[in-house]
């Protein structure tokens, strides 16, 4: 979570006075380590679209969705977890931690912690249109697993 707290802080600094920092002042180089925990959803009124997902979200998504997802790479809007998480972001207006688990189709269900942050990508600073999500996974059965060792 050292990482999440991180690119919260990064998000204070560039948010500045604003209500919501500019997409575009965020430095993903900063956080080059992380990418393939990091997911930008853009959205509208009615849809969700992404625009980045990284390595590490697509394969405990594939992991968790299984083989219908590993077909489709979008962030998994069927997702009740991703989908609560989200809904909640665009409606909460502010930085939120989530935890829970994406267990749809999976044997082994796999536990989640996300930051999600809010984004503007229009010149209006008191409105966002995205949110990027910091990830931390861990596969339940790697949970057991540690804690019988």
């Amino acid at each position: 979570m050292d990482f999440q707290k991180r690119i919260l802080a990064h998000w204070e600094d560039i948010r500045q006075s604003r209500k919501f920092p500019s997409k575009q002042d965020f430095r993903p180089q900063n956080f080059s380590r992380y990418l393939p925990q990091l997911a930008i959803v853009s959205f509208d009124d009615t849809n969700f679209s992404d625009r980045l997902i990284g390595s590490t979200v697509i394969e405990m998504l594939g992991y968790a969705m299984g083989a219908q997802y590993q077909e489709d790479t979008r962030l998994g809007y069927n997702s009740q977890a991703l989908r609560h998480v989200l809904e909640t972001s665009k409606k909460e207006a502010q930085p939120l931690y989530f935890t829970g688990e994406l267990s749809e189709n999976s044997i082994s269900p796999v536990e989640f912690c996300a930051l999600a942050l809010p984004f503007s990508l229009k010149s209006d600073k008191d409105e966002f249109d995205t949110i990027i999500l910091a990830f931390e996974f861990q596969k339940k059965s790697l949970l057991h697993t540690l804690k019988q060792a």
